[in-house]
């Protein structure tokens, strides 16, 4: 959370593919960035990470349905849902995987294309 928004910049320089970055305040969850906002005018780039971090997310089990992630990304107005794993849900180490809301709404697109026949 304390990396400033230069070092953010240079990171998305060297990882450019990477369009989310959580956010931690040590090993706790403090939110995300998107890459985008390495495009900031460089003016702003003297906050952090975590003064700009996202905090609509939802956590949900790598078991869940498609169903689940939709059903709880709308209850909780959530832009992404981090898929986690492990004994405690809340810390970044328990990470497997970032759903965007674009993601969602392309395998929904995909599922209902499978009951088209």
């Amino acid at each position: 959370a304390a990396t400033t928004l230069g070092e953010f910049s240079r990171l998305v320089a060297q990882h450019p593919a990477i369009a989310t970055y959580i956010v931690q305040d040590g090993q706790r969850i403090a939110g995300f960035v998107r890459n985008t906002a390495a495009l900031r005018p460089v003016s702003d780039t003297a906050g952090t990470l975590g003064d700009i971090a996202e905090r609509r997310f939802i956590t949900i089990g790598a078991e869940a349905s498609l169903y689940d992630v939709v059903e709880k990304m709308h209850a909780g107005g959530a832009e992404i849902a981090l898929v986690i794993e492990g004994p405690d849900p809340a810390t970044a180490s328990a990470i497997k995987g970032v759903i965007s809301r674009s993601q969602l709404a392309d395998a929904v697109v995909e599922a209902a294309d499978l009951f088209r026949d």
